[in-house]
């Protein structure tokens, strides 16, 4: 996995692209360490939280261009098209495991992320960048559709409209920017250490059980996905069933 660095610090590991000579291109290689280091870290119990990162000051530059130029070769030969698109579905299994992981995920954006990486940025818990970040769909300029949940991920991070927006009139979308129409929540000035501002959301997040987690997320998804008296009727079960493990201060009362 020589484009994944590893690292772990206090129960969370970093996940960083490592490759930034080639501006950390996601190719199908890349998608599959991906996949199997984080299933690795979701079976691994000193594990708490996880935080994706880049290194070089780049966070990802998209789909490998190599790779496009040959895929796009093959599929000229209609016959070729339901292996391309199996390949491709199983490299987007990345962004549903990030979304669906058992633990707090962090993306900690450094720099550039463009089309694929707003995926995997965008199917994480957590999203901080540095000052110097900025985002670019940029699938419209090369005359190619979003891929790894692009359109689905951004919809639900800042809504249908913008999402729109961003991906059929693609260009340079400024951290504040991203910061102001939900697709991150933070953004660090660039006097501060970027994975240590991080490390300090995920301290705060693996305070919480996986299974508190994975109860607040589902309350998130269902406000997007049922009428409210069917997310009441959840919410209200899914509070008590944390009731007994609550950490609630005593009161002098």
């Amino acid at each position: 996995m020589t484009d994944i660095q590893l690292n772990y610090r206090d129960h969370v590991a970093e996940i960083l692209l490592a490759s930034p000579e080639q501006s950390n291109t996601m190719d199908d290689e890349l998608s599959r360490d991906m996949l199997e280091t984080l299933e690795s870290l979701g079976r691994n119990d000193d594990v708490h939280a996880i935080i994706l990162g880049s290194t070089g000051g780049i966070f990802s530059a998209g789909g490998d261009l190599d790779m496009l130029h040959e895929l796009a070769a093959e599929s000229q030969h209609v016959s070729q098209h339901p292996k391309l698109q199996h390949a491709l579905r199983a490299s987007m299994r990345v962004v549903e495991k990030l979304w669906d992981f058992p633990k707090p995920t962090i993306a900690a954006v450094e720099g550039p992320c463009i089309g694929a990486g707003i995926g995997w940025v965008a199917a994480c818990d957590v999203r901080l960048a540095s000052e110097r970040s900025f985002f670019d769909t940029a699938y419209m300029k090369l005359g190619l559709g979003t891929d790894f949940g692009v359109a689905w991920l951004l919809t639900h991070a800042v809504g249908a409209g913008r999402a729109r927006d961003w991906i059929l009139r693609p260009r340079r979308i400024s951290a504040t920017e991203a910061q102001a129409s939900g697709l991150l929540g933070e953004v660090i000035p660039t006097t501060e250490n970027l994975l240590d501002a991080a490390h300090a959301s995920a301290t705060l997040l693996t305070r919480a059980t996986p299974e508190l987690i994975q109860s607040v997320r589902q309350n998130v998804r269902d406000a997007a996905e049922l009428p409210l008296s069917e997310a009441l009727d959840l919410e209200a079960q899914r509070f008590i069933t944390h009731l007994p493990s609550a950490n609630i201060p005593v009161t002098n009362k």
